[in-house]
């Protein structure tokens, strides 16, 4: 019990991280620190370079990044980065609720990192206290590996593609449909988002232009607005009516 204090205690150092943890989204932070004390945790620190979880490992633990980077590399696409996770992302449940007993991925510490890792078990069974935002943390979880199954899909789809063109019209497909609406706004910088597409970053700006001056998109930094869906192909778009 008095580790398991401690650990609570190191916690708070990161209140306002996992305040923003999409795992954590509308949970008052003194619940989530009543539930990690009833739930049982662990957390791990990473030198940048340093293997978190290598592929082929087993997995019963989701983690929620405190602190640092990690991303996630297939060896098999000659090292290919799939996702780049910041402080406050969660990794793991996507690959446990599928039932995959072994992980395709390798992740990395990008940098210096520390981890929380959760026991999946224990994150979604009962308690005796029965925390009063359990129910809404499922709800979370549930959410959230539907987005990184979504995600995953379309990791699969821009592999299979070789053209800049190609894998930005891609992306932009899924946002519009993520979104439900032909103006949304993305994340990830221009340099983030070349690497998510596997493309330099160079190429992802010039193949912007060419289709705002085409009058597929417009663009003004982050903001992003379709004006030409049928610019689009209709196979890939099938595959994203989420």
């Amino acid at each position: 019990m008095f580790a398991l204090t401690r650990r609570i205690w190191a916690l708070k150092e990161y209140d306002a991280v996992l305040q923003k943890a999409s795992l954590f989204e509308g949970i008052p932070l003194p619940d989530i620190h009543k539930f990690l004390q009833c739930r049982g945790n662990r957390i791990q620190s990473y030198q940048s370079g340093d293997i978190v979880i290598q592929e082929g490992s087993r997995l019963t633990e989701i983690g929620v990044i405190l602190r640092g980077r990690i991303c996630s590399y297939k060896n098999e696409y000659a090292k290919v980065m799939l996702f780049d996770l910041p402080a406050g992302q969660c990794f793991g449940s996507t690959f446990i609720f599928n039932g995959i007993s072994e992980i395709p991925v390798t992740f990395i510490a990008e940098e210096d990192s520390k981890v929380l890792f959760l026991d999946l078990v224990k994150l979604v069974r009962c308690c005796s206290k029965n925390c009063s935002s359990h129910g809404q943390l499922i709800e979370n979880l549930m959410h959230l590996t539907s987005e990184k199954n979504k995600l995953v899909q379309l990791k699969k789809e821009l592999l299979k593609l070789h053209d800049c063109k190609s894998k930005v019209l891609l992306y932009l497909m899924f946002m519009r449909e993520k979104n439900q609406n032909t103006t949304f706004e993305i994340s990830e910088n221009r340099e983030k988002l070349a690497a998510f597409l596997n493309i330099r970053k160079n190429e992802l700006i010039n193949t912007l232009i060419s289709l705002k001056k085409d009058g597929i998109i417009t663009y003004s930094r982050a903001k992003f607005t379709i004006l030409d869906e049928t610019a689009f192909p209709l196979k890939l778009l099938d595959k994203f009516k989420l």
